[in-house]
């Protein structure tokens, strides 16, 4: 053999590098050059077939492997949950949270990230939980003109006080078990939770228990008594008081399940005059929230959050549908179970105008149900108004209303027709952006790649309207009113 290089010849065919000047002696398969000439190294029979019997052992562990991750992940065409939208307090203003797609689908964008807001200043010795006053004060005029010519005051009613004793019963019933009998169910967290306390302010209530494959829905009533299930089974030791509010919230309010077990029971009476002044004066928004419910937050820190849609239950056919779907509002237990936290971050950010004037602790949650009638909204828009129960042949509808909300088209266009009526009966004094800014600093929020999260501005302007009624900025009553016009 000759090095190409240094012309030096070679009588060890094994090698593969020159000795001399280092050059590498070309190998082609099994093709050894030899300078000029080549030699076929040839495998024999038995070579061969030993070869071929390792590649096709290979070739059935590999497709043994890729059905079981396949049958292990056929649940990635549904939705584990969408994109929340949330209240956070001033000083997590640049956290982040979200909900992927299970499997592979496409990823969502990451929660509102605010940059340039203060960071919250350091805690009062001691604090003060404020306490919504009677008489709202003016707040000060804004760029826009004081009070539209039309209308001089929103149709809906001022905030009720709070009120001091709740219509409870004396003695709470005992929470009626479901007709049909699904202790076999097994459910299983999708972040891993046990439901054992270990930290203060940590509840033990599992907000996102999953059901997969164990029984085959046939109506969306199963698919709301299997909710009801999962609810009354972690209700076990809760206070008795706030399981009262409970009961009382989905009787009256049509909401499937509430779990609210470790909070204040004073707080948690506050929760249900929001949620009875927003079912009264809106009728068209019962029957879509399934729960309301305290969550341990691991990644994120908002206040709060609505979730339109979590993956709950599948049926255990081959394709899996119809599959069950939560529509849930989550209490953040490190807020909702930590008066003074929560009190302090709302009093900051009202006072630093992240949030409408007079803003309370319980309002944050008035907010999220701003959130919640805008998505029955966008139901409407589609034509649809349920995402209960969902079955194979309306999915589109579903992947239509998810990435509808998502990107908050639906939403700019209800805020477009809010602003082009204040101009038309104001005149063209205000920008449309200056229009939304005028409500909160929140009103403007941004998502992780800089663009403006409309629906934040929709969940603002009902949050001031609540708070303020006729007294809240101009904005927030005319986006008040398309969206009681959608409804």
């Amino acid at each position: 053999m000759q090095c190409k290089r240094c012309n030096t010849y070679i009588n060890n065919p094994g090698v593969s590098f020159c000795p001399v000047c280092g050059n590498y002696l070309k190998e082609m398969n099994n093709n050894i050059d030899f300078g000029d000439r080549k030699v076929v190294i040839k495998k024999n029979s038995s070579s061969r077939g030993r070869e071929l019997i390792i590649a096709l052992l290979i070739l059935g562990i590999w497709l043994v492997a890729v059905y079981y991750v396949v049958d292990k992940n056929v649940e990635k065409y549904f939705f584990i949950g969408l994109e929340n939208k949330e209240v956070m307090s001033q000083g997590d203003v640049n956290s982040t949270h979200k909900e992927p797609l299970e499997g592979g689908g496409e990823e969502q964008p990451s929660e509102p990230t605010i940059p340039s807001e203060p960071t919250t200043p350091t805690t009062p010795t001691t604090p003060t939980t404020p306490t919504t006053p009677t008489t709202p004060t003016t707040p000060t005029t804004p760029t826009t003109p004081t009070t539209p010519t039309t209308p001089t005051t929103p149709t809906t009613p001022t905030t009720p006080t709070t009120p001091t004793t709740p219509t409870i019963p004396t003695t709470p019933t005992t929470p009626t078990t479901p007709q049909n009998n699904y202790s076999s169910l097994i459910g299983k967290s999708k972040s891993g939770y046990d439901g054992i306390v270990r930290e203060k302010d940590q509840t033990h209530i599992i907000f996102d228990n999953q059901y997969y494959k164990q029984i085959d829905l046939t109506n969306k009533n199963e698919v709301l008594e299997i909710i009801k299930y999962d609810s009354e089974k972690q209700k076990n030791g809760c206070n008795s008081t706030v399981k009262a509010v409970e009961e009382n919230i989905v009787s009256n309010y049509g909401i499937t399940a509430v779990n609210m077990c470790e909070m204040d029971p004073s707080f948690a009476i506050e929760l249900e005059s929001v949620i009875g002044y927003i079912y009264n004066n809106f009728p068209t928004a019962r029957n879509h929230l399934t729960n309301v419910t305290l969550a341990n937050v691991t990644n994120g820190n908002y206040i709060a959050s609505f979730m339109p849609i979590f993956t709950f239950i599948t049926s255990k056919n081959a394709s899996n549908y119809p599959v069950g779907i939560k529509t849930q509002i989550l209490l953040n237990s490190k807020y909702f179970l930590n008066t003074t936290k929560i009190a302090n971050s709302v009093s900051y950010g009202t006072s630093s105008g992240y949030f409408p004037p007079h803003a309370v602790r319980s309002s944050t949650v008035a907010h999220e149900f701003g959130h919640y009638l805008s998505y029955i909204a966008l139901l409407k828009h589609y034509n649809t108004d349920e995402m209960t129960y969902v079955t194979s042949n309306r999915i589109n509808t579903m992947y239509m209303v998810y990435n509808d909300f998502n990107a908050g088209d639906y939403s700019k266009i209800m805020i477009e027709e809010a602003y082009n009526k204040y101009v038309n009966e104001n005149g063209n004094n205000i920008t449309f952006d200056n229009f939304r800014a005028s409500i909160s600093s929140y009103a403007m929020a941004k998502d992780g790649t800089g663009n403006y999260i409309y629906d934040e501005t929709i969940a603002e302007a009902f949050h001031d309207v609540y708070l303020n009624g006729g007294s809240a900025k101009p904005a927030s009553r005319y986006i008040f009113e398309v969206l009681r016009s959608k409804l």
